[in-house]
């Protein structure tokens, strides 16, 4: 049997860690709230102002945002979501097999999943999923082992709470600046 993995804590990251940390919720929140057409780094720039303004405490990391890091994910994205539903931030709950998420794995116990989908697109007969990472990575091999386990069950769980096979598991690599398909 696999033991599972330590999961990092915020206590156990430095302020360098800490921030940049802070810093992919901030890009998360803007992803979460901005209207995809936008189609301008002008535009871009006055959504993340009017965001800054509504979350002061934050203001400093706000300063730190690339736009056209935003608005190069919008327009990466836009194909594959346009004439489509989407659901940003959507919640899921599902209890899975211990042995269905650890490979080589015997167990039979229930393991409860839960998390949030960054942008998850309905087809005709299946979904498929985007999670935003701002992890830095050497290299894309690293970032796809990096979250590779995640992706398996975020597409786990989703065929079980939404009822829909998963078709596409993405990833949008902020930092590298490009869409990275999982599964």
């Amino acid at each position: 049997n696999t033991a599972p993995k330590q999961l990092t804590t915020f206590e156990n990251l430095n302020s360098e860690s800490l921030n940049y940390a802070l810093m992919g919720t901030i890009y998360h929140k803007i992803l979460q709230e901005i209207d995809f057409e936008i189609d301008s780094e002008n535009d871009v720039e006055n959504f993340v102002k009017n965001l800054k303004e509504k979350d002061s405490g934050n203001a400093a990391l706000y300063d730190k945002i690339d736009c056209k890091k935003i608005l190069k994910c919008m327009q990466t994205l836009r194909p594959i979501i346009v004439g489509k539903s989407i659901q940003k931030e959507k919640q899921f709950m599902a209890y899975l097999p211990y042995k269905d998420i650890i490979d080589n794995s015997d167990i039979a116990d229930k393991v409860l999943l839960q998390g949030v989908i960054d942008l998850m697109v309905e087809n005709a007969g299946f979904v498929d999923i985007i999670d935003y990472k701002t992890t830095k990575a050497k290299n894309i091999d690293q970032l796809v082992e990096k979250y590779q386990l995640q992706m398996k069950l975020y597409r786990l769980a989703s065929e079980r709470a939404v009822g829909k096979s998963v078709k596409n598991v993405y990833i949008y690599s902020l930092y590298f600046d490009k869409l990275i398909k999982i599964i």
